[in-house]
Formats: structure tokens, sequence, C-alpha cells
């Protein structure tokens, strides 16, 4: 029996029976068994080459255990998925399985009939290198050529698979690029036109100290003037009264039309008699100013003191 296919049978026996397992190339040569180098444990792997490929522990996982030189043939028991990555049996103490990459692999028989299965790192002892038993040409992805036929022995070789036809790698679809929605623009809220109104801009009395005509007192200072101004935007000013409270409380009021444009005035006199003013003290004086279009406004309140002690002669 030739050292591949003795190592062949090794491999196989070491599976404990029929598996599922196809054979691959490495770098293009397809023969009938495992043939072409021997695995020993005095070397660790070197690194690949275009014409050799590397066995890992797990995929994408480094570094590697040993370099299958171009030409080979291994044997496989499993996949990955996507089928990037596959299986194969080393049959030495210590090790049972490496992981090879699928690109560099010529494939005799169906890799989608391999079973799908993950990685579990083994301990054990140092990773055999391969060592080329006999030349071989290494034709890097190339038609399956047949390699060496192995020695007839006693052992009947496996029927290989049919050869499976390369099937074309996927490419991505092309995603489309989103167009940018547009930021909507904003819509201006109107500005509320405000509501008119009628305004107090002033109100006073002048003077606010003035004297209070009793009998037999001459005082010729016991008067006042009132004034109130306002404004409206929308109507005409019609009308101010004026509410005036005596020092017992007791509120009085008059009312009078503009003397020009927004002024209201009342000329008040203070004495025995006299109307409103016919009590000495403090008064609070307060004024409304309607328009004609029924709106009002009111002042804010103030205070005038007559008494007779303010009198002049």
């Amino acid at each position: 029996m030739s050292a591949s296919g003795a190592w062949l049978a090794r491999a196989l026996a070491s599976l404990g029976g029929p598996q599922t397992a196809v054979a691959v190339l490495v770098a293009g040569v397809v023969a009938g068994g495992l043939g072409g180098y021997a695995i020993t444990n005095s070397e660790r792997a070197g690194s690949t080459s275009a014409n050799s490929v590397a066995v890992y522990p797990c995929p994408n996982q480094g570094p590697a255990l040993l370099t299958i030189a171009g030409g080979q043939q291994l044997l496989v028991t499993g996949r990955l998925a996507d089928s990037s990555w596959l299986r194969i049996h080393l049959p030495e103490p210590g090790r049972t399985e490496g992981w090879v990459q699928a690109g560099p692999l010529t494939v005799s028989g169906a890799v989608d009939s391999l079973p799908v299965v993950s990685c579990a790192a083994e301990a054990g002892a140092p990773s055999p290198a391969i060592v080329p038993v006999q030349p071989l040409t290494a034709i890097l992805n190339a038609t399956p050529s047949p390699g060496p036929t192995p020695t007839p022995s006693p052992t009947p070789s496996p029927t290989p698979s049919p050869t499976a036809t390369p099937k074309p790698t996927p490419r991505p679809t092309p995603k489309p690029t989103p167009s940018p929605t547009p930021t909507p623009t904003a819509t201006r809220t109107p500005t509320a036109t405000p509501v008119p109104k009628v305004v107090i801009t002033s109100f006073g009395a002048n003077p606010q100290n003035f004297g209070f005509k009793a009998a037999g007192i001459i005082c010729n200072n016991n008067a006042t003037v009132v004034t109130v101004t306002a404004s409206d935007k929308a109507a005409a000013l019609i009308s101010a009264t004026l509410t005036m409270i005596d020092p017992k409380r007791v509120p009085h009021t008059t009312s009078t039309k503009p003397t020009s444009t927004g002024v209201f005035s009342w000329a008040l006199a203070a004495g025995v008699g006299t109307f409103p003013l016919n009590v000495q003290g403090t008064w609070q004086l307060q004024a409304v100013v309607k328009d004609d279009a029924g709106r009002s406004a009111t002042s804010a309140q103030i205070s005038v003191v007559t008494s007779s002690q303010y009198c002049t002669p």
C-alpha cells in the first residue's frame, strides 16, 4: 500500500466507519485517496505560499498548526454554514481535526452534503507538520486532474463522490442610497393683532393740598384742578367720570366731556355749601374714561387734602 493509501485508510479508520466526507485537493490535483504527503510531529508549520494551504485550529484563529503543500488531498468532515471554511481530519495523536479556508481548494464531491459544524479548540500534542513524500505539480484552482494511482491493497478504497460543479460566489446586492428627507419649512405663526383699548396716560390734582372756605374765614385758594389724560387708537373718547370719596367714606361723582383730544378736567372748590368738597379732610379721587365703542379704563386712586389751615387771605 502506498503512503497516501495507508494514510487515507488510517483517516477513515479513525473516524469509526462510514462518514459524510469528501476529498479536497490542495492546489488543484485530485487523486483517489489521501496521498502525496505524510504527517509527522517533528516540525511546526511555516508560512503559506501561493501553492500551499495552512491548517488552523479554528476558523480565523491562529497561529497555523501546519502547512500542506500544493497537490495534496484532505479528508473533509464538516463545514461552516457559508462553506467558507472546511473541517479536515487529522489522524494523529492529540489532534483529530483542523480547519482550512475553502478558497484555495478544489473539491471532489458535494460540499453542501457535508454537515454544518462549529469549532471547539482541542488540547493535545504539538501540531504536526506536513512533509511531501513525492513531488506533485500544484495548480491553484485548476480543473481537477488524476493523481497517482494507489497501490492495490486488501483494504477497499472508498468510492469517490461525484465532482461538484463550483458555485459562483454570490455578490451582495447593492443597497440604494436613501435620499435625504427634506426638512419641512416652519410655518410662521401670524402675530396677533392687539385688541384696541382705552389707555389712561396720566391722572392728578393741582394742588393736592388746598384751603377750605369756612364761615368767617377769608380763603382765596380753596380750589384744585383734577386732570386725566387718555388715548384710544380705535375709537373716540367721549366722557370721563370722577369719583370722590369724602373723609366720611361717602362717594360723590361728577362727569365731563374732553376739553381737548384725550384730556378731561374738573375745577373743584372746597368750602361750606359747595359741591362736592364740602367737608374738610382727605378725599380719595379716581377717574373712569369711556370711548364710543363701549370700552373704558379706570385710573389709579389719588388723594387730595382740603383744610382751612391752607387758606391764604
